[in-house]
């Protein structure tokens, strides 16, 4: 993959957890579109792929609290989302972490709430995706250093971004159709018919190649289709027959294309169109994949196992620590050279936490709700 692509974003539900988040995800992403509520769920576990052995959980710390915040010192480390403590009226608002210090990103419409959804540094600019409530509806858009623009309107939502050279990608949706904005210039995927609504949830640019990822759906037959579009081709993934089939994340490394979701049997790995279940505990049996990241040989996975937090490299998974609560929002991944951090969960003390290499660290009391993270070279 070409070094001066930044990917970073985020979406995902999982097995038990999965028609809670779909929900929440639905609730909150088509705000416009209450009939995807009916959008049915299954959960049932199906595979013709062998994966390895799983590993065991990790042992349970017996400390009540996560070790004390620590930072890249050749790097900062950045994070998106929302906190509702730091207004008299308990709003969610669109905030930015860089090294555990919170800014609340502006919004003109200050009485309303606003999110921060998913986060890409180039050089010295940084670039946040989210929507601003305006009225009786969301408006999405992006802050570049701060400065906050709206795109599309019309029940358009923004969930990943990629920055490749001087050009920036947005992807999500606008309406029922896929789309992606290329420096602010909008692009929307055909869809099949007009009972056939998209998704794209995940960007990454190879090239001259744009690659968008995420679901399609049927409002008549229901159920999702795991999908990716290489410059608008649709190519529908294996799901092994499930009924519910996501792609949360994305990415290219030189020839091979990876995707990770979720499908009825759990956390799922695509790599060119090859579908591998990821394996879990024995006593889990509910999951889902968010992130991805390729580290030379390494493949990192970031998702949920159980309603935890949970990582895979290489496919053997580790359950992460502290994370009673079960992880908030979406599971983030980032690497800083060797060291891997992974953001969303809270403790049992509803703090919020994030890991770096499977070690949890607290950074922030307040409530909040972390979206995306980005680690960048100073």
């Amino acid at each position: 993959m070409p070094s001066e692509i930044i990917i970073f974003d985020k979406c995902s539900q999982s097995g038990k957890r999965i028609l809670y988040r779909s929900l929440n995800l639905i609730y909150m992403r088509f705000t416009f579109y209450p009939f995807l509520l009916l959008i049915a769920v299954s959960i049932a576990g199906c595979s013709k792929n062998s994966t390895p052995k799983p590993t065991p959980p990790q042992t349970k710390p017996t400390a009540d609290t996560a070790l004390a915040a620590v930072w890249p010192t050749d790097a900062d480390a950045y994070f998106v989302g929302t906190t509702s403590e730091t207004n008299l009226s308990n709003i969610q608002v669109a905030t930015i972490w860089k090294n555990g210090v919170a800014t609340p990103l502006p919004n003109s419409e200050s009485t309303l709430d606003s999110e921060a959804d998913a986060i890409a540094v180039s050089g010295s600019d940084i670039y946040v995706i989210g929507k601003i409530h305006v009225g009786t509806s969301y408006t999405s858009g992006y802050w570049k250093n701060g400065v906050f623009s709206a795109l599309t309107s019309g029940g358009s939502n923004t969930l990943a971004i990629v920055v490749n050279g001087s050009d920036v990608y947005i992807a999500g949706n606008v309406g029922n159709n896929a789309a992606y904005w290329k420096n602010g210039t909008l692009n929307l995927i055909a869809r099949q018919d007009s009972n056939t609504f998209y998704q794209a949830n995940s960007i990454a640019v190879n090239g001259n190649d744009v690659y968008l990822a995420g679901f399609s759906g049927n409002a008549i037959t229901g159920g999702n289709k795991a999908i990716v579009w290489k410059n608008g081709v649709v190519t529908t993934l294996p799901d092994n027959n499930s009924t519910n089939a996501v792609v949360n994340a994305v990415t290219v490394d030189g020839t091979d294309i990876y995707a990770v979701g979720y499908t009825s049997g759990g956390a799922t790995l695509w790599k060119n169109g090859v579908i591998t279940l990821l394996p879990v505990p024995s006593s889990v049996t509910s999951n889902s994949a968010d992130a991805i990241v390729i580290n030379g040989s390494d493949v990192y996975i970031a998702g949920y196992a159980g309603g935890r937090a949970t990582t895979w490299k290489n496919g053997t998974a580790t359950i992460l620590p502290f994370d009673e609560h079960g992880s908030s929002g979406f599971v983030s991944l980032a690497m800083n050279h060797n060291d891997v951090y992974v953001a969303a969960g809270v403790d049992n003390s509803a703090n919020f936490i994030y890991w770096k290499n499977g070690v949890a660290y607290q950074f922030t009391k307040a409530v909040s709700v972390v979206h995306g993270m980005a680690i960048a070279e100073h």
